[in-house]
């Protein structure tokens, strides 16, 4: 029986790999360039997001959600993977007295 990842098991191990890329590309001249290039395409992720796309699929074009996927007019075929990223974690930040700083 192969036993699934937690999300934590999941998110640990796709942080390793983006940070030991992040380390290559710093020795590698040639592979900063291609990273630089793949950065063009995502203007709207972070670094890590997009090193996180790269390492799970080089090729990515673009990247969306099932429903973005679906309001676009595009099926996604059956068996397809997800491509995983980090989403941020808001959090309300209130003074001593109750008042929201953001």
């Amino acid at each position: 029986m192969v036993k699934q990842q937690t999300q934590k098991e999941l998110v640990d191990e796709l942080t390793n790999k983006m940070n030991e890329s992040i380390k290559n590309y710093k020795n590698d001249p040639s592979e900063e360039l291609k990273f630089l290039d793949f950065i063009s395409r995502f203007n709207n992720y972070s670094v890590r997001n997009i090193s996180l796309i790269q390492n799970q699929f080089g090729n990515a074009v673009g990247v969306a959600s099932y429903k973005q996927h679906k309001e676009n007019g595009y099926q996604v075929q059956k068996g397809e993977k997800a491509i995983r990223i980090l989403a941020p974690k808001f959090q309300v930040v209130k003074t001593n007295e109750g008042e929201k700083l953001f």
